[in-house]
């Protein structure tokens, strides 16, 4: 299965549907596999895609499912979709939303993507005329992404050490 998604921000991302939906009726997004079911996740998008089933948004269980089965995931820049799937060596193919568009207020999402894919954790471009060169990326060249500790272990030695810290200066 293929998803595609732009995640929850309340702008449309239209960009990335139109091109996904062109190369998904072109043959070129399930090339691989011509059969491949293709499933859109389009948020505040006003797009509506031909060729794929579609919905603009879900449970968050839902759509974890739908992120952990997928093979290829495509996907705006957003860090809650783009790390957890990084970090389980899924295909990850990522478009940021970009200020430029209006998509989002600022450019975080390319800092992010550019970063990951520096890592070798997904393949990105801001361009959506892109994707369908970055569908021929040999997927088998991207990385896990790891880090040395995970936010919440780095707060929970915080914590623990400011206790600590505490317990002395009261003994």
């Amino acid at each position: 299965m293929i998803l595609v998604t732009v995640g929850t921000h309340p702008a449309p991302f239209d960009r990335l549907l139109r091109e996904a939906d062109r190369l998904h009726q072109a043959g070129t997004l399930t090339a691989d596999e011509p059969s491949e079911e293709v499933v859109i996740q389009s948020g505040a998008s006003t797009y509506r895609c031909r060729a794929a089933r579609q919905f603009a948004y879900c449970p968050g269980p839902e759509l974890d499912a739908l992120l952990i089965r997928a093979r290829l995931l495509i996907s705006h820049g957003g860090i809650g979709t783009l790390l957890p799937a990084a970090r389980r060596g899924q295909h990850v193919i990522a478009i940021p939303r970009l200020r430029r568009y209006r998509e989002h207020h600022d450019d975080h999402q390319r800092d992010v993507c550019d970063e990951l894919a520096r890592r070798h954790a997904l393949f990105t471009s801001p361009d959506v005329a892109d994707l369908a060169a970055l569908l021929r990326r040999d997927p088998a060249t991207l990385r896990p992404f790891t880090m040395s500790c995970t936010i919440r272990e780095q707060v929970r030695a915080d914590l623990l050490a400011f206790q600590t810290r505490l317990q002395a200066a009261q003994a």
